[in-house]
């Protein structure tokens, strides 16, 4: 971005070449850059060629040197989903990864709904985070910082009917181009609740989050500068200080998908030593699917490592891990004396201890009169009477 600005600024073309090798290279650091990079830099440089800011001939080098740059990323991209054939050129090859699962992460249906859904954890982080996913508390800021980030943008819109300008064209351009962008992630994506992973978008946030502060305290008729930056700090070491004392309590890591501590109570309770099944989780159940059976392997793998003879681990947890349209066929034993197995979710349960993902348990067929429900959170353990 800083090459970008220059060559606006300059209206030199070796700056824009520079910009654009970096933002190439961001194509291999994270596959939603294949959603990011393209909508954001098409949005900006859109508006800058309206503007004039830009030239149509360092546009023309801009696209020219970031395709360059991507030409190995869109190959492995047509490779993947079957357009071209694995590729060996002058000992360069790209093959076909056989359990490559992000791609099955374009979701493009509800995406309203999506989109909302990302608004939501992005404005009120700890309020989302108590009631779904833990990890949004650690966010670019809380939701106090959130608050702050709404008022700049609605600031900015307000400011955009009076005609006012606060910020050079520029930086405009990269606020919008950004805020579509994200809004981009979370229309098409599975994961829309997730734009604390995308370090890209934080900065031009807390640009946000700032002017928002910078607005509020122009309120007063004696600006507030320094009595709402204190207050934002003070707020952000409370909610923080509480969000760590909330996951660390026994009963939100039990009850959490993704922690583990109720997959090893499950394995824990089998004093009995009874063969155990692990129930596959399917889709129609949670989108995350893959990842949570994934869970389960893995810890259980931890817990037995130095009590069973396991099969050959890594093609266990690719076959187990990424299910491709609920096909639950040829399922893999856990280990060679068959000590732990799989199960079908549409399959009758009737296997003496079963762990089950706990939403899935009211899909399951077995016969209620023959088991005991024992619960452990996000997992639950069917024991034979």
């Amino acid at each position: 971005m800083y090459f970008l600005a220059k060559g606006i600024n300059s209206k030199k073309s070796k700056y824009f070449v520079f910009s654009m090798l970096f933002f190439g290279l961001g194509f291999y650091c994270y596959i939603l850059s294949a959603i990011i990079i393209p909508v954001l830099l098409a949005v900006l440089f859109l508006i800058l060629l309206i503007k004039k800011k830009v030239s149509f001939k360092n546009t023309i080098i801009s696209v020219i040197t970031i395709f360059i740059v991507a030409i190995p990323f869109i190959l492995q991209g047509l490779v993947q989903f079957g357009i071209i054939e694995n590729l060996n050129f002058l000992g360069f090859s790209i093959s076909k990864m056989p359990y490559y699962s992000r791609g099955s992460e374009l979701k493009l249906n509800n995406i309203l709904e999506n989109l909302g859904e990302g608004i939501i954890s992005l404005l009120f982080t700890d309020i989302y985070s108590f009631n779904a996913k833990g990890v949004n508390s650690f966010n670019f800021a809380n939701s106090f910082g959130s608050v702050a980030l709404l008022a700049g943008v609605i600031t900015l819109i307000l400011n955009k009917i009076r005609k006012r300008n606060d910020f050079g064209i520029f930086l405009k351009a990269v606020i919008i181009s950004t805020l579509v962008s994200s809004a981009a992630v979370c229309s098409l994506t599975f994961y829309a609740t997730a734009l604390y992973r995308y370090n890209i978008y934080n900065y031009i946030f807390i640009i946000i989050s700032a002017y928002g502060i910078y607005s509020v305290s122009k309120l007063f008729k004696k600006p507030r500068f320094k009595e709402v930056t204190s207050l934002l700090v003070a707020t952000s070491l409370i909610i923080t200080t509480y969000c760590f004392a909330y996951y660390y309590k026994n009963d939100v890591i039990n009850t959490n998908t993704f922690y583990t501590s109720s997959i090893e109570e499950c394995l824990n309770y089998n004093k009995s030593n009874k063969n155990v099944t692990l129930v596959c989780v399917d889709e129609e159940t949670n989108i995350n699917c893959g990842q949570i059976t994934e869970r389960m392997i893995i810890d259980t793998l931890y817990h037995h490592i130095n009590e069973k003879d396991f099969t050959d681990i890594e093609a266990l947890l690719y076959k187990a891990g990424y299910f491709n349209n609920n096909d639950f066929s040829n399922l893999p034993k856990f280990t060679k004396d068959n000590s732990i197995e799989f199960k079908n979710p549409k399959e009758k349960i009737i296997e003496d201890y079963v762990i089950v993902y706990s939403p899935q348990l009211k899909n399951l067929k077995y016969d209620k009169n023959k088991y005991e429900i024992i619960d452990f959170g996000s997992f639950v353990v069917l024991n034979k009477k």
